[in-house]
């Protein structure tokens, strides 16, 4: 209730002086609101507070190729220019200086292991860095090379996807031989795990690989992004976004009119069950199976190639930049309205909470806001002694 926030308060101005004229004539009315009622828990682009960071405040590259949070609230991003730990605050930057492992700086993908050790890939090694100390993961003494995604499943257990499908148990590495040929993606969905390739799409569970029949087109589709939304299966490929139906049929997807037949960089889906779809050419933004935020490269240089996504334990989401940094979504707790939402003047002299309804007195008479609709003008009248009155 709007009581609730208000606890039944009046608040005058009374103005004096020029320097008081002067504010109040751009004073613009301010609720004071929580964000889950105002948007209903969806999480919005343009009306979200955004900051960015980029090689002038700290980052040692500005392609941010995956992120991930540690027990202890830190983040830590895998760049084209080394390991970076953030604090929301200062960049710590690992490279090549720090230890031999790090000589080729290209590095992929970031998961968090159940000891909080940070595992991370180049295009040549896996390394896991622990206790401040840095070492190599390997197979049989041989280097993981070209490792493109990882993930975590319900169990702890890490997937390594790369030439090959490898997993991670509890310290342990080992091949996983059912599957066979590249892995481009890996997605955790309850217990199960999905895995994408070119022309190949697979799930892993309770320690079992089983193919899925899709039946693939005749041109090499390779699966860039994988994402669970609404109980579908959605695959981001070099060609455009496809739903796997019931049947192993690609269904070339379609929101709002809008085809999806450019190559997709990301596919993410948030706790409010925003689908987030990143092209080269814009960031899109889909609840309901509908297009509620279509954010132009050319309009916003923070959806410039999109390739990561993560969102934290504070409900922050992040984006990952190929060529544009890090950037951060925080939904306010306040928002602002004024002339554009219904109201008749800026000019705001007194609120009011009666009986569950605020009213706003303004230069021109009296509105009534809602949530819903904004404000209504409330119809006055002179009754006696010069009173004004309303019956509504």
């Amino acid at each position: 209730m709007l009581s609730d926030y208000f606890n039944s308060f009046s608040l005058g101005f009374n103005l004096r002086g020029a320097m008081q004229f002067i504010f109040v004539r751009f004073l613009w009315l301010f609720m004071w609101v929580c964000a889950g009622v105002v948007t209903a828990g969806v999480t919005s682009f343009e009306q979200s507070i955004r900051r960015n960071w980029s090689t002038e405040e700290g980052l040692p590259q500005i392609s941010i190729t995956d992120i991930a949070q540690d027990q202890q609230g830190f983040l830590w991003l895998t760049t084209e220019g080394g390991l970076v730990r953030f604090d929301g605050v200062q960049f710590v930057s690992f490279d090549g200086s720090h230890t031999s492992l790090l000589q080729n700086p290209l590095l992929r993908s970031v998961v968090v292991d159940a000891d909080n050790s940070i595992i991370f890939a180049s295009t040549t090694k896996l390394i896991r860095y622990q206790n401040q100390s840095f070492s190599e993961i390997t197979d049989e003494n041989q280097s993981i090379e070209g490792v493109n995604v990882m993930t975590v499943n319900h169990v702890n257990d890490i997937l390594i996807g790369g030439e090959a499908l490898y997993l991670l148990k509890e310290q342990s590495l080992s091949k996983l031989s059912d599957y066979q040929g590249q892995v481009s993606s890996l997605l955790t969905y309850g217990d199960v795990v999905y895995i994408g390739g070119i022309n190949q799409l697979a799930v892993y569970q309770q320690g079992v690989i089983k193919h899925v029949p899709v039946q693939w087109p005749k041109e090499r589709l390779t699966i860039n992004k994988l994402a669970m939304y609404q109980q579908q299966l959605y695959i981001g490929t070099n060609q455009g976004l496809y739903r796997v139906d019931e049947n192993g049929q690609l269904v070339d997807e379609v929101f709002d009119t809008h085809s999806m037949g450019s190559e997709i960089l990301k596919l993410y889906v948030d706790q409010w069950q925003n689908f987030w779809i990143a092209t080269y050419d814009e960031l899109l933004r889909i609840h309901d199976n509908k297009i509620l935020e279509r954010v132009k490269r050319s309009e916003n240089a923070s959806v410039e190639w999109v390739v990561s996504a993560f969102e934290d334990e504070d409900g922050y989401l992040w984006f990952g930049s190929k060529s544009n940094g890090l950037t951060r979504l925080r939904q306010d707790a306040t928002r602002n309205y004024g002339i554009k939402h219904g109201l008749a003047d800026p000019f705001v002299w007194s609120l009011l909470v009666a009986d569950n309804r605020l009213f706003v007195g303004h230069n021109q008479g009296l509105a009534e806001f809602t949530l819903g609709t904004a404000f209504v003008t409330v119809e006055l009248e002179y009754g006696r002694r010069g009173c004004i009155v309303t019956g509504k």
